[in-house]
């Protein structure tokens, strides 16, 4: 479940970056999406954005509360978007939530397992306890003892999710939510060598972000300020299929309209 980008601090080398891995290999299951109209991802930021129609919600799909902060950023993105001739409503896509959480971790098990078996085999040895991390070693053990039905199983799940996802897009261009819906965590809060830590927190920082690793839309997470505690708050905006060049002229529009610094403020404003 890699993702072939990475982080940046501007749109523009979002942009760039894609272009260099734009368009497919002959072969390529999962090919990048190709070069937009404009002949590049960059050249398109130079383009006037369409009037997009953009959904925005403050709760979490499963019904979940999002925290203050972040849902203060998810207004006040909406108001500069349509004062910049959107057409902005209320509304969010709907889809069976504990089916993507389920099989994500079920594909993303048999990827990793793969992936730990292959070195293995390499090594020419059985696993060792220190090997891996407890989190890790959880998933391998347990893909090894599952069957193949039940791989193939989650992968019509995922399918099924990513139908449910794509009706929205019938009627908008655009969801605006949260990317993260609770506060940002304290180091240690999750604790990588507990699976049970993992179990209870992942999927509560992840659950707006995670199931378009399987859906395959396109989604930026856009800085939108920082909290009373002087840590970032973002927004995701999230496209239909192959809606890449799109996406990133109303990433461009928000930069530019709602520029983000690149050092936090401190102290921060609950310390002043």
């Amino acid at each position: 479940m890699g993702i072939g980008h990475a982080v940046t601090r501007t749109v523009r080398d979002s942009a760039a970056i894609l272009d260099a891995i734009s368009g497919p290999l002959a072969g390529d299951p999962y090919p990048s999406p190709p070069a937009p109209a404009a002949g590049s991802f960059l050249a398109a930021l130079e383009q006037e954005t369409p009037i997009l129609r953009i959904g925005f919600s403050t709760v979490s799909p499963n019904g979940n509360t999002i925290h203050p902060a972040a849902v203060e950023a998810i207004l006040r993105t909406a108001r500069t978007l349509e004062a910049l001739g959107h057409e902005v409503t209320e509304g969010s896509p709907s889809w069976d939530y504990a089916m993507p959480a389920n099989s994500l971790a079920m594909v993303m098990g048999a990827a990793g397992a793969k992936t730990v078996e292959d070195r293995l085999a390499a090594l020419g040895r059985e696993i060792r306890d220190d090997d891996i991390e407890p989190f890790t070693r959880f998933l391998h053990d347990r893909m090894l003892s599952i069957s193949p039905l039940r791989l193939v199983e989650a992968l019509q799940q995922i399918e099924i999710v990513s139908r449910d996802i794509a009706r929205f897009y019938e009627t908008q261009d655009v969801w605006l939510t949260s990317t993260l819906p609770v506060p940002v965590p304290e180091l240690g809060v999750i604790d990588t060598t507990n699976v049970d830590s993992v179990f209870a927190h992942a999927g509560r920082f992840a659950e707006l972000t995670a199931v378009f690793n399987v859906t395959g839309q396109p989604a930026a997470s856009i800085p939108a300020g920082f909290d009373a505690d002087g840590l970032p708050v973002g927004v995701q905006i999230v496209g239909r299929h192959c809606s890449e060049a799109i996406l990133l002229q109303l990433a461009a529009q928000i930069e530019r309209e709602s520029p983000w610094p690149t050092i936090a403020p401190w102290p921060p404003p609950s310390k002043r």
